[in-house]
């Protein structure tokens, strides 16, 4: 584990990376050249802390917290040539469902996949796909201070 897994964006770039995809993956925003296709990983969409007893004592807690994971990929080139990449959502999904996440700041219990949708990445583009899956993200909640 590197200190890139320091966030759970760090986390997620890390098993998409490095599962030879050829996909890039950005934390928050992509830079306007990015190369398609890529994800945009948005932490802390929410969270709720889960009761699992007297939380006083070990200064710890578990939480469920939504994290965004936008996929993006440009269907044809300008000469009318396919680029998309069928299936990668399915294996974008594959993936983070079945991990528990390199983290090294605080320990992930488990994925769960809430929901996915796709359509074009903005209003009147038609040549780029964008799915949006969300993800619940089981994970250890450590008061630091």
């Amino acid at each position: 584990m590197t200190t890139s897994n320091a966030t759970l964006a760090g986390a997620i770039k890390t098993v998409l990376e490095q599962a030879s995809l050829g996909l890039q993956v950005f934390r928050t925003l992509a830079p306007p050249k990015a190369r398609m296709p890529f994800c945009v990983v948005t932490e802390d969409v929410s969270w709720v802390a889960l009761p699992d007893g007297d939380t006083d004592a070990s200064d710890e807690m578990t939480v469920q917290e939504q994290v965004q994971v936008d996929i993006y990929q440009q269907l044809r080139t300008a000469e009318g040539t396919r680029t998309e990449v069928i299936g990668l959502e399915d294996i974008v999904c594959f993936l983070l469902r079945n991990t528990r996440l390199p983290t090294w700041v605080n320990h992930v219990y488990g994925v769960q996949i809430l929901a996915r949708s796709a359509g074009p990445a903005s209003v009147g583009e038609v040549n780029v796909r964008r799915t949006i899956v969300t993800l619940q993200i089981d994970r250890l909640f450590a008061n630091r201070t």
